[in-house]
């Protein structure tokens, strides 16, 4: 395998856009050079990034064999201004704006076009899950169907004949032995914020106090200056359950506080993978997931009936039943084995290895 020198030009270098990053850079084979632009101002770095990252890649002293970006990049904007389409470049989705929609009727459609024209110049197209290359190109075919005319239908076969799915690279976490206690431990640790659904969250837990089943709580997740109402009442009717409510300090408090955990109730609407999620079950989490996003691919499908669920009142049940027996729970971590980096950095290495010599092999 030719070790390749590989630019990344990454516009939100921040969250799981870093981590994954960081990840890859550490455990390739080829060679990552990151240039990139600090996580905030989403919009902004749709917009503009691609102007500055582009200025930056022209001002590099060695060429490049091939570039990796992600789905916060303007690449048409990036590869013309670049003044380099030549150089292979390979596009991972870590998101979509189509699929996103924080609030009824607030789906920005300008920057689903973005992600549309950027996986139309890229020679690859990576997906994080099955559930988000097939939503993708479902909605894309929606929205072209919609335009006035010229819908360039034909674009959506293009797109699907270049994609494959590769799970995000990050570190997956060990599991440990559980300390013995008698009142089981649920865990949120996603953002605080509507799409991840802490209404029914907050809703099933109701159902536990009404049972009498005692039970503790963690608290886990970025926060911003406005929480979501369903947050603010849980807090209030939960006091006594919380044993931690904030933001971990460090990786090292975050896994002590995954593993201190037994029982994963999930409730999200939005999800494109679920990093927050495949952690936990590594760590030793029950998971109690929605039939619904990625959450199906991270289950064995023999077992889906005993995590999945698709209406509320099924949510309950498996919580319930998960909460009166959970010193008898399975250990789910080795659903998630598959996602180690080890093993996803190799899928990812061969990919973009097999992108450069595609793109070789055509120029003869």
């Amino acid at each position: 395998m030719k070790r390749l020198r590989i630019v990344a030009i990454e516009p939100f270098y921040s969250g799981s856009h870093k981590l994954c990053l960081d990840t890859l850079q550490a455990h390739s084979y080829h060679e990552i050079q990151i240039l990139s632009l600090a996580g905030r101002h989403w919009k902004w770095r749709m917009h503009g990034g691609a102007i500055t990252l582009a200025k930056q890649y022209r001002e590099l002293p060695e060429s490049v064999d091939l570039i990796l970006t992600s789905s916060m990049l303007n690449l048409a904007e990036f590869r013309s201004l670049a003044q380099d389409i030549s150089t292979p470049c390979v596009l991972y989705m870590h998101e979509n704006q189509f699929n996103y929609e924080a609030q009824p009727g607030t789906r920005d459609l300008h920057y689903g076009f973005i992600n549309y024209t950027s996986c139309m110049v890229a020679d690859r197209v990576v997906f994080n899950s099955q559930f988000h290359m097939s939503s993708f190109l479902s909605h894309l075919e929606d929205f072209l169907r919609s335009m006035p005319d010229q819908k360039n239908l034909d674009c959506v076969a293009q797109i699907a004949q270049k994609s494959s799915v590769i799970p995000p690279c990050f570190p997956l976490p060990q599991q440990q032995n559980k300390s013995n206690h008698s009142i089981p431990t649920l865990l949120w640790n996603h953002r605080w914020e509507k799409d991840k659904n802490p209404r029914d969250f907050f809703a099933a837990l109701h159902e536990l106090k009404k049972a009498n089943l005692p039970f503790r709580l963690i608290l886990l997740g970025e926060r911003f200056s406005r929480i979501p109402e369903a947050f603010a009442r849980g807090l209030d009717s939960f006091a006594e359950e919380i044993c931690f409510n904030g933001f971990a300090k460090s990786l090292g408090e975050y896994l002590s506080l995954l593993r201190q955990a037994d029982i994963l109730p999930v409730s999200s609407w939005q999800d494109f993978f679920g990093i927050s999620i495949v952690e936990a079950i590594a760590c030793g989490c029950y998971p109690i997931l929605p039939k619904r996003l990625a959450y199906p691919e991270h289950i064995p499908e023999e077992l889906h009936s005993l995590h999945l669920y698709e209406e509320q009142d099924d949510f309950v049940k498996k919580l319930l039943a998960a909460v009166r027996n959970f010193s008898n729970l399975t250990d789910c971590s080795s659903f998630v084995a598959k996602y180690h980096h080890k093993n996803t950095c190799k899928q990812m290495d061969a990919l973009l290895q097999d992108c450069y010599l595609s793109m070789c092999s055509s120029d003869k």
